[in-house]
């Protein structure tokens, strides 16, 4: 865990498959003042492709 990174880092990339998995992301029940997931997300595994 990293929290001294939470709300100060912006991550950039490219979803090359799996966009199906993002669209669920997207739509999880949020709330609070910053929509914070009310059941928690995470990304158990991402690789990085050389071009």
């Amino acid at each position: 865990m990293t929290p001294w990174l939470n709300m100060k880092h912006t991550i950039f990339g490219e979803v090359i498959e799996g966009y199906d998995v993002v669209a669920k992301i997207e739509n999880v029940k949020t709330s609070g003042y910053n929509n914070k997931p009310e059941v928690e997300q995470k990304i158990v595994k991402a690789s990085r492709k050389m071009h």
